[in-house]
């Protein structure tokens, strides 16, 4: 998991004022970390952790455009937790 790339962000329902996104889940990750981008304050945010390969973000706009990132983890045996590569940015508007 620790070099995987996550790949395959896409919507895959949109409402007035959430989202749910889904991506290709990645063999041995104990789940994903979901971004969204900020143009008010210019980085990503963190939303959440989930261990499936689905997310819904909620508190949209409807009119905004919003772009999302997704990043796998995974524990090893040592107790560490390691993080795959960000995905590509996705854009939803």
């Amino acid at each position: 998991c620790s070099s995987d790339l996550v790949t395959g962000l896409s919507t895959i329902q949109r409402d007035d004022d959430e989202v749910r996104l889904a991506w290709n889940m990645i063999d041995g990750a104990s789940g994903y970390e979901v971004y969204r981008y900020s143009s008010t304050y210019s980085k990503w945010i963190f939303l959440g952790r989930t261990a499936t390969n689905t997310f819904e973000s909620e508190d949209l706009l409807s009119a905004a455009v919003y772009t999302y990132k997704v990043r796998a983890f995974a524990q090893n045996s040592s107790g560490n937790i390691i993080y795959g590569d960000y995905s590509k940015s996705f854009q939803i508007g």
